[in-house]
């Protein structure tokens, strides 16, 4: 039960938990897909708005939650020296930002919902979908609420559990059902690292009676101080688990399975807030829970910088729009993580610079929530194509800017977003990266230049995206195809507004994004922030309004001068056959098959690292597992193996008692 008497943020913190399992029970009940389908749309989407108002009054307010729950699980009981008996949740700067962007993307994706489960109806259960799907949304909220180290590898389970349903939502396709495998398998799997290392935490640094985050603190502060190496072991591991969800190369492998074949609103959920569930533990692995370190500020580093390399150069050459998209959510959150690692170096460097560091760490923020937004749109726009032409195959696709001009719109605005165009969000907080690794020296200026380089292969990337899809003639006849309906155009349209809002406006960001740095310790006195620029004192200044305001008309000009000259149009000539018009226009595979040529080593390169990662490490599992069951299964091998545990047990108690350790 909860502590009472609770006061008015405590109660709305609670809302949306309650509003996500009443979605969840309802959903058990009812069986019109309708109204299956406007109940999920309806609850998911009051529980994201709920979200909203707790973040923003965190962030605007200076509100500060902290809440515990008792769950009755051992009575009143205060012997445990686990804690099982109580939950503890809190919101503070850090958490305030994530559960923003989790109301954020929640909100689109749930107002999507109502028209995209139409073509679900008939043939999957939308029970099943609205049990997972507000469960979902639910544990990514416990999970970065959540004061407990150990409820928080409970909730983090059950949300990796909720996901793999819902990544296997469409279990008719063999390719849906594998991928959810995939998924599954590699996220728990690595999980149990994390977890290994945060029992390392607890045990080896004498949590008897708690195992809060600040109980965790001190506890890794003291094994840093007494016993280093094993301190580094348990980051090491901790780390390593928290990197598959994040999808950091080369642990992405689930990643550009997964999130393709998931519903599209799934997918905007999946790309837009949970792989950024695990940059939410770093920050506080690597900025609360210990203090800065040389070692895991170069890590951080150089892991978001070969990632955002890697996961761009390889959506570079994808022909399935969400499996292209699936890609450069690994790439984005490279940019993410080099911030993060940016932030660290910069802490721990001799002598230290905080107040780029807070640059850095402002940036990491910025570009987490400008990514949950235009990714997230992204994955809408693919969704709503999807939903009108039954097809994500750039080869196929092309000539949908006129039918759909709405969808094109905002597609092309995330997509000058993504490419780090101004006035558009991307560009400030890409931006904001360049001019914190750029200015140090170091490793940090190559990693700085190399995500400038990589973002120029966004921008070609996008350019074969969007006019694949909107632009250039399609090589398939697609006469039946409309502007998607009204609640679909709605989510879409609302995230291009915070594109736009986040771009023009990023003082606005900076003031939600502050109690975050205020939170981790980081001093933000000398940052300069205006409503429409930054800042930053003898390392640069941004104008992203007055960029645009110069830019935009100057295109405007190009475009009526070239769009006033009369363009004559000819018939294709194909040496006499008979060819349909559809089939003359240019595939989406021949767009850059120069620049994959000149880089066909790198390709090469990633093409072995699947091979040795996902076939081989597959095969070997599927063996080991086979191995397991016939050991298992057969009776001499497991009473050898019984007796043999028997005895070594036996033994340990007796060295025990030899020891002079007390047995009950």
């Amino acid at each position: 039960m909860v502590n009472l008497p609770l006061t008015q943020p405590e109660v709305l913190f609670l809302l949306p938990v309650i509003s996500c399992l009443l979605c969840s029970a309802a959903s058990l009940i009812l069986r019109k897909g309708v109204v299956a389908r406007a109940l999920t749309s309806l609850l998911t989407s009051l529980s994201s708005v709920l979200m909203l108002v707790v973040a923003l009054m965190c962030a605007l307010f200076g509100v500060r939650i902290r809440l515990s729950i008792a769950t009755g699980l051992w009575g009143s009981s205060n012997t445990v020296p686990w804690p099982l008996n109580t939950i503890v949740f809190g919101i503070d700067g850090l958490s305030a930002t994530f559960v923003l962007m989790l109301g954020i993307v929640g909100l689109a994706s749930s107002i999507y919902s109502l028209s995209y489960l139409r073509r679900f109806e008939g043939e999957y259960d939308l029970r099943f979908f609205g049990v997972n799907y507000s469960l979902f949304i639910l544990l990514m909220y416990l999970v970065v609420t959540v004061r407990d180290l150990f409820w928080f590898f409970i909730f983090w389970e059950l949300m990796t559990l909720t996901s793999q349903f819902l990544v296997s939502f469409e279990y008719r396709r063999r390719v849906a059902v594998a991928a959810g495998l995939k998924y599954f398998t590699l996220t728990k799997v690595l999980a149990e690292l994390m977890i290994a290392g945060g029992v390392a935490v607890i045990v080896l640094g004498g949590l008897p009676h708690g195992t809060g985050f600040r109980e965790v603190a001190t506890s890794l502060n003291a094994m840093l101080s007494s016993e280093p190496v094993i301190a580094m072991i348990a980051i090491g591991l901790f780390f390593a688990g928290l990197m598959v969800k994040a999808s950091l190369t080369p642990l992405h492998v689930w990643l550009p399975d997964a999130h393709p074949e998931a519903p599209s609103n799934v997918s905007a959920l999946l790309s837009g807030i949970m792989i950024k569930v695990s940059v939410y533990m770093m920050f506080r692995l690597f900025l609360f829970f210990s203090p800065p370190n040389l070692l895991w500020g170069a890590i951080l580093s150089f892991a978001g910088a070969a990632t955002l390399t890697y996961g761009t150069m390889m959506a570079l050459k994808q022909v399935d729009s969400k499996r292209l998209l699936a890609y450069h959510s690994v790439g984005q959150i490279g940019y993410v993580v080099l911030g993060l690692g940016a932030c660290v170096t910069l802490l721990s460097m001799s002598p230290p610079n905080p107040a780029l560091a807070a640059v850095a760490a402002l940036a990491s923020l910025y570009h987490a929530l400008n990514h949950a937004v235009f990714k997230s749109l992204l994955f809408l726009n693919a969704g709503s194509v999807e939903y009108v032409t039954g097809t994500r195959d750039l080869n196929v696709l092309g000539g949908l800017g006129k039918v759909m001009p709405a969808t094109a719109l905002t597609a092309l605005i995330a997509s000058f977003s993504i490419a780090g165009i101004p006035p558009f969000n991307g560009f400030v907080s890409k931006w904001l990266i360049y001019s914190s690794t750029m200015t140090v020296r170091g490793y940090l200026p190559v990693l700085g230049f190399l995500a400038l380089f990589i973002s120029s292969v966004t921008t070609a990337s996008f350019i074969k995206f969007y006019t694949s899809i909107f632009g250039k003639p399609s090589r398939k006849s697609f006469s039946n195809a409309r502007e998607v309906p009204a609640s679909m155009l709605v989510a879409q349209l609302l995230l291009a507004s915070l594109c736009v809002l986040l771009g023009v406006l990023p003082g606005l960001a900076f003031t939600l994004l502050k109690p975050a740095l205020v939170s981790a310790g980081l001093s933000i006195a000398g940052l300069g922030v205006s409503l429409t620029a930054f800042s930053i004192p003898s390392v640069a200044i941004n104008y992203p309004t007055l960029i645009a305001a110069t830019l935009f008309p100057v295109a405007g000009v190009i475009y009526a001068v070239l769009s006033g000259r009369e363009v004559h149009g000819i018939e294709g000539w194909a040496c006499g056959a008979l060819r349909s018009p559809h089939s003359l226009s240019p595939p989406a595979k021949s767009y850059y098959e120069v620049f994959e040529e000149e880089f066909r080593g790198f390709y090469r390169v990633g093409e072995a690292l699947y091979d040795y990662v996902v076939i081989r490490g597959s095969q070997a599992l599927r063996a080991i597992l086979r191995g397991a069951q016939h050991l298992t299964e057969s009776p001499s091998p497991m009473s050898a193996l019984t007796a043999l545990v028997l005895m070594v047990a036996l033994l340990l108690c007796l060295t025990l008692k030899l020891m002079g350790v007390m047995l009950p």
